[in-house]
């Protein structure tokens, strides 16, 4: 089944007493299946702009199979840091399921004065039952430039 993706939102959200936003994302995709994509820092660097949130999504929908319409694109590459494959804490959850994560980071070469260390991302996908059924929702999620790359993030996890 081929996965598409509905729609990303994308917004910054300071906490109280904390002088810069947390970023968000929430990807809708076609499926159903539980997916969930989000920044693994906190940055002065981001801020809750129409031009950042615009970036934001405009990086998302290049990385992933989606067009975001209206949205210049972004001229971006990824490098993947890490996957791992796990069961759900059963002291957290009624109901454990096993979890891929995928550690990466986004660089844009056309806006480096928004993200100028790159921006580092977790997404986790939820109720696959092997590592190999994860990565290959996975695959299907992400845009095909990015698949050698996951390839090879693979195969350094696995040696």
């Amino acid at each position: 089944m081929t996965t598409i993706i509905t729609e990303i939102k994308a917004h910054a959200d300071p906490y109280p007493g904390v002088s810069f936003p947390y970023w968000h994302c929430s990807v809708e995709n076609s499926s159903g299946l539980p997916f969930r994509l989000m920044p693994d820092c906190m940055s002065s660097h981001y801020e809750n702009t129409e031009e950042h949130v615009s970036t934001f999504r405009a990086m998302l929908g290049e990385l992933l199979n989606h067009d975001v319409e209206g949205l210049v694109p972004a001229d971006i590459r990824v490098e993947f840091r890490k996957f791992e494959f796990f069961k759900q804490s059963s002291g957290r959850y009624m109901n454990p399921k096993h979890e891929g994560a995928l550690y990466f980071t986004i660089y844009s070469n056309d806006r480096k004065d928004l993200i100028s260390s790159g921006m580092e991302m977790k997404c986790y996908y939820t109720g696959a039952t092997s590592s190999d059924d994860c990565l290959s929702f996975l695959k299907e999620i992400f845009s095909e430039q990015f698949h050698e790359a996951l390839d090879n993030c693979d195969k350094s996890i696995r040696a």
